[in-house]
């Protein structure tokens, strides 16, 4: 007879090996998630799936482009967030409401920029981001907040749920919007209009980090900067981070010097979400692949 409660280190853990499943959604092998202690938040994108990348699935270019160009980066890789701020935040805010009404139990919505090394260089976003010094996440979070606010009608009528919004900090936008304060030691948002709301939540995927090395290494310093930038913005930090080479798999990919102290660093931040991804699309991964998935897990618990 035993009584044992254990609180995690985060509240959700996950990762992406073919072997055990693709995303948590397809798992080949149900007992392997429980073996880890593997489990995920309810989610969905903004689009109603749980696709990750889903400006363009909310807001297709083949409905809205011909009467709402402005809606659309010039180069037409993302949407644009300033141009036409209040018409699409508006849009955008629709879309959560009737996403939030068709799931009653749905607290979670992501929505989150497309895939690519890219943001809007139109020159009203470039005005905005020169503004909130040179950060293209200012773009964002400003939208972000826009959307939250039109969503305050349909809360104050279901009083009774919960409505988190996700962003991503990932490519073009992941470093945090802050700037290191000598006096207290620690980073400050650099303007106020840039504090998020308590229900806007920020998912940062350092892609560019080198994960040989710990985020306290001088190459990873801009990581550090935004785990802990980020961390202090949002009330609860969601954090995707790599132990893969996806440009060649068969390439080993040391990561266990340096993931223990990472996710220490990312408890310390406020993280509550973790996800390492890894060989997901590869049935049977290479290398280190078992035994970096259950130390990865092991240490997520």
């Amino acid at each position: 007879k035993f009584d044992e409660k254990v609180v995690p280190s985060f509240e959700y853990r996950k990762i992406s090996y073919g072997f055990q499943n693709q995303w948590i959604t397809s798992v080949k092998d149900p007992n392997y998630r429980l073996r880890m202690f593997h489990n995920d938040l309810s989610y969905m994108g903004v689009n109603g799936t749980t696709e990750w990348h889903n400006f363009f699935l909310a807001i297709p270019k083949n409905v809205y482009q011909k009467d709402h160009p402005e809606w659309y980066s010039p180069d037409g890789t993302q949407l644009c967030l300033t141009r036409d701020l209040d018409g699409l935040s508006s849009e955008m805010a629709s879309k959560v409401e009737k996403l939030l009404d068709e799931n009653p139990s749905l607290e979670y919505v992501h929505i989150g920029m497309q895939d690519t090394r890219t943001w809007c260089e139109c020159d009203e976003c470039k005005e905005v981001i020169a503004k909130y010094g040179g950060f293209n996440s200012s773009t964002y979070i400003l939208f972000m907040k826009e959307v939250a606010k039109k969503l305050k009608s349909w809360e104050e009528k279901n009083p009774t749920r919960n409505v988190y919004l996700m962003m991503f900090a990932y490519h073009k936008t992941q470093d945090a919007p802050v700037v290191y304060n000598s006096e207290t030691g620690e980073y400050d948002v650099i303007s106020s209009d840039l504090i998020l709301p308590d229900n806007v939540f920020v998912l940062y995927a350092p892609i560019e980090a080198d994960y040989y090395k710990t985020f306290n290494d001088s190459e990873n310093s801009s990581v550090k900067v935004s785990v802990e930038g980020w961390g202090k913005m949002s009330k609860r930090l969601l954090l995707w981070i790599y132990m893969e080479n996806f440009t060649n798999y068969q390439l080993p990919y040391w990561i266990f010097n340096s993931i223990q102290t990472n996710m220490q660093m990312l408890k310390d931040n406020n993280t509550f979400w973790c996800f390492n991804q890894s060989q997901w699309n590869n049935g049977n991964s290479s290398g280190f692949s078992r035994l970096k998935a259950y130390v990865s897990s092991r240490l997520q618990w």
